[in-house]
């Protein structure tokens, strides 16, 4: 619902169709409140439900001391794609998609923080401190490249828009991301429960 009303909204504001309250008539009013206020403050919602899921196992970590077999790599993705939507959120001057995605990407980053202490893996460790480092340096420059080069380019919105398309996929897909260690273990310890869940409820 998020990112289809986001789109929904987008393409209004881009080709001027955008109507005002006073001038819809009333079932056209019930229609635009819908598109642009319900479905994506109820997205709004459920993403929090989404960011939230992983919240126990993260506690239980650092309860514990230890990483364990809890997979770090989708609380990276989480701030990818937060900040993905954030970046995309002044480009398509939204709030709501704003709104939803800073407490993910907040949220993200302090479980990524919780993680990194536990990690006893030096190489793993830096790998994924070099990610989340990198996928924000490139989320800033794409955001400043369009600001300030690209902002009369119409392809460059698009591309913009499926670049953060991508982020979310990623980030709906990351908890896989151990499927070869399982397989190879025979153990799904690592795959979360409550995040692929309402990753697939979410979308």
């Amino acid at each position: 619902w998020l990112v289809r009303s986001s789109y929904i909204r987008a393409a209004n504001s881009r080709h001027g169709h955008t109507k005002r309250m006073a001038g819809v008539a009333a079932p056209g009013m019930w229609t635009y409140v819908l598109l642009h206020h319900v479905a994506p403050g109820v997205g709004s919602v459920l993403a929090q439900f989404l960011f939230l899921s992983p919240l126990k196992e993260v506690l239980d970590a650092r309860e514990r001391g230890s990483i364990g077999a809890l997979n770090p790599w989708p609380f990276l993705f989480m701030c990818l794609n937060c900040m993905g939507w954030l970046v995309y959120a002044a480009e398509i001057r939204d709030w709501y998609v704003f709104l939803a995605n800073l407490p993910g990407l907040l949220i993200g980053l302090w479980y990524v923080m919780q993680c990194l202490p536990l990690m006893k893996d030096r190489a793993a460790r830096a790998k994924l401190e070099w990610a989340l480092v990198i996928s924000f340096g490139v989320w800033v420059t794409a955001g400043e490249l369009r600001v300030l080069l690209l902002s009369e380019v119409a392809w460059a919105g698009d591309i913009f828009a499926w670049g953060t398309v991508a982020g979310l996929v990623m980030f709906y897909a990351s908890p896989l991301s151990t499927l070869y260690q399982v397989v190879k273990n025979r153990d799904a310890s690592s795959i979360q429960e409550r995040l692929p869940t309402l990753s697939f409820l979410h979308a």
